[in-house]
């Protein structure tokens, strides 16, 4: 008697963070103490995939670009990133035969991980309001990836990969104690493409109900990433903050969004000064406030907007809305990913 697999079925875990839709199609999610991905065109799940000891908390894609592929094979997508309560955080990579395997084990955190966020380099210019890199100036290479990890251990983690062939290094434990994370995205500033490289920022939300800004110091060929060092806080939500996620409509602004336990949605905006889309949406009054470092500073004009410099340039950073009909805890936010056109 043959038996042959028809079907495979298996539950998500309860978490807002543990399912992630790819660029090429695929879904893959937290399956108790297993990653499962999940192919939308059989409806069928193609795979589970075995090395966490403990519940898995977090899945995202590390992918080559920021757009969508016309199939859903799974072809912009070579690897994945999990976070598990047995504390460590696993790279799995596709091999040549098309399955994902353990790549990479990355251990440090001494409790439960419970966020991830993944910036790429190839991700630069790759859809329409990514910031693009002037023409003849140097973009940094494709393979470049930052991970931020966040733990009940009440630390976030930032890991580097400068080569595709190589491993993810340890850049920097920020740490947070007595709070803890509850979120963290990465992006790069807008109009931070210079002859050198872009600078990444890096927000951090939690159980103090701040967004915590910070970005990248001085870098160099040689040392593309330098460790993250604080900017400024946001304040207006009154509960946890659950979801932080970051988006360019346009490349000279960008936009932060926020989801809290107080039921609402903030859109944060954050432009370079040379755009004229940033200079009009100041309230009129104004705070004297101010505080600077070596590395950046920052001037509060109200309790809605502030002008940051990082390096040479000056940011506005502006509440632009709040949204609020939900009627209880907002627990995640996610854009529309960009599109394709036929244009």
């Amino acid at each position: 008697m043959e038996c042959t697999h028809l079907f495979s079925s298996v539950g998500c875990n309860c978490l807002a963070n543990v399912v992630a839709w790819g660029n090429g199609g695929l879904v893959a999610f937290g399956a108790h103490h297993m990653v499962a991905l999940y192919d939308p065109a059989p409806s069928r799940v193609v795979a589970t995939l075995h090395a966490h000891k403990d519940r898995v908390n977090v899945v995202r894609f590390i992918e080559r670009t920021g757009v969508p592929s016309q199939s859903n094979d799974g072809g912009d997508v070579e690897e994945i990133v999990s976070g598990s309560t047995d504390k460590q955080i696993i790279v799995w990579r596709k091999g040549k035969d098309g399955k994902f395997v353990l790549h990479e084990v990355l251990p440090g955190h001494a409790d439960s991980v419970t966020c991830l966020c993944v910036l790429t380099s190839g991700s630069l210019g790759a859809h329409d309001g990514a910031p693009a890199a002037e023409a003849g100036s140097h973009r940094p290479h494709q393979q470049h990836v930052i991970i931020a990890s966040a733990s009940t251990d009440r630390t976030v983690r930032l890991w580097v990969r400068t080569r595709p062939d190589g491993p993810f290094s340890l850049l920097q434990t920020i740490n947070l104690a007595p709070r803890m994370a509850e979120a963290v995205s990465l992006a790069y500033l807008p109009g931070s493409i210079s002859p050198h490289s872009p600078v990444p920022i890096l927000a951090i939300g939690g159980v103090d109900s701040r967004i915590h800004l910070h970005v990248s110091g001085a870098s160099s060929d040689s040392v593309p990433f330098a460790p993250f060092a604080k900017l400024l806080s946001l304040e207006g939500h009154q509960d946890w903050i659950r979801s932080l996620s970051f988006s360019y409509p346009a490349p000279d602004h960008l936009y932060l969004a926020s989801s809290s336990q107080d039921n609402k949605i903030r859109l944060w905006r954050i432009a370079s000064l040379t755009s004229s889309s940033s200079l009009h949406s100041f309230p009129s009054s104004s705070s004297s406030s101010s505080s600077s470092s070596s590395s950046s500073s920052s001037t509060s004009l109200s309790s809605k907007g502030h002008i940051v410099r990082v390096g040479d340039v000056k940011y506005s950073v502006l509440l632009e809305s709040v949204l609020a009909l939900h009627s209880d805890w907002v627990y995640c936010f996610v854009w529309h990913p960009p599109m394709k056109t036929e244009a």
